[in-house]
């Protein structure tokens, strides 16, 4: 079989992709693969890490992540989650969210959890929920311009915000 990308050499590489539920196959050459980012040994593909999520990462903000800023818990940061592909903790989707966000959505085709949520799951965890679902639809509302709902779902996230902070 011939290379899917030139059609002159010889495939010699099957990649297999997945992205938003959808899957293709392509076989390439060697060559092909290189071009492509596609580092060949002997015989199968590995795709780097930091390439895979270097081209995931599409927004500049996120090709050049501030080294220093580190999650506050796992003390990981956003380069190392980007060169591991590898996320530290629960925390560091809250505060590496911006930049993660784009990516999570262009891979699950989602950015919330539409799984089961355990039923003992911590009233913290569930207000936490919350707060992100009012900041989602405030977004939302901002984008059309629906002001009077954009106050709502403010005073809705200060009011939970606020919550336990006596």
């Amino acid at each position: 079989m011939n290379c899917q990308h030139c059609q002159k050499r010889p495939a010699t590489t099957h990649i297999k992709c997945t992205v938003n539920g959808k899957k293709s196959e392509m076989y390439v050459c060697a060559e092909c693969a290189a071009k492509h980012g596609i580092e060949v040994f002997g015989g199968t593909a590995g795709i780097g890490v930091e390439n895979l999520f270097g081209g995931l990462f599409a927004a500049p903000s996120l090709r050049d992540p501030d080294e220093h800023e580190r999650c506050r818990f796992c003390r990981k940061s956003f380069r190392e989650i980007v060169q591991s592909g590898v996320v530290g903790c629960p925390e560091c989707y809250i505060q590496f969210y911006d930049r993660l966000q784009p990516s999570i959505q262009r891979v699950h085709g989602k950015t919330t959890h539409v799984g089961k949520i355990a039923a003992s799951g911590s009233p913290q965890m569930r207000k936490k929920r919350e707060i992100a679902a009012l900041k989602e639809e405030l977004t939302k509302a901002l984008a059309s311009q629906d002001y009077e709902r954009c106050a709502v779902l403010r005073d809705q996230i200060k009011e939970l915000e606020g919550e336990g902070n006596d």
